[in-house]
């Protein structure tokens, strides 16, 4: 009769530590492969190195963050683009400077520093962690110039 209880007791106690070491196994594999995929979901192209960037200026810098996403608006006064490359080009320079900070990022192209409690007049970039997608006013079509000294709507 002793040993049996023994013996069950030693079972009991092996069992315990083997499901002890599956528990422990399974929560490093489960942080390791989390790293994994957040590295995975951050991946953007690199800026462009040899292109010069168009001359800009912050404006404005707001951490809209909310429940858990660290989220960045950023208002940025450009003097003149020619094409939708320079906008690109700009967005990916100011998105490495971004990226490590935050998981989203939104940035507001004007023409003018006064323009900039309103809506955008140039473009807008949006990079959600993992692309970055863009809405350009009219007058920046591709190939296209600014609006800047060709008079505006008034003519």
């Amino acid at each position: 009769m002793e040993k049996e209880k023994n013996s069950l007791w030693y079972k009991f106690k092996i069992s315990a530590y083997i499901i002890f070491l599956i528990l422990i196994v399974f929560s490093v594999i489960v942080s390791c492969s989390s790293d994994e995929e957040i590295t995975t979901q951050k991946a953007v192209p690199a800026p462009v190195q040899n292109e010069k960037l168009i001359p800009y200026e912050i404006a404005e810098e707001n951490d809209t963050s909310y429940a858990g996403t660290r989220r960045v608006t950023v208002r940025v006064v450009i003097e003149e683009i020619e094409t939708q490359e320079g906008i690109k080009n700009l967005t990916e320079s100011l998105l490495g400077r971004y990226k490590q900070r935050y998981d989203d990022l939104t940035i507001f192209y004007y023409f003018d520093e006064n323009q900039v409690d309103g809506a955008y007049t140039v473009a807008r970039a949006e990079w959600t962690g993992q692309s970055i997608t863009y809405d350009f006013l009219d007058p920046i079509k591709e190939g296209g110039k600014s609006l800047e000294g060709e008079g505006g709507g008034d003519q």
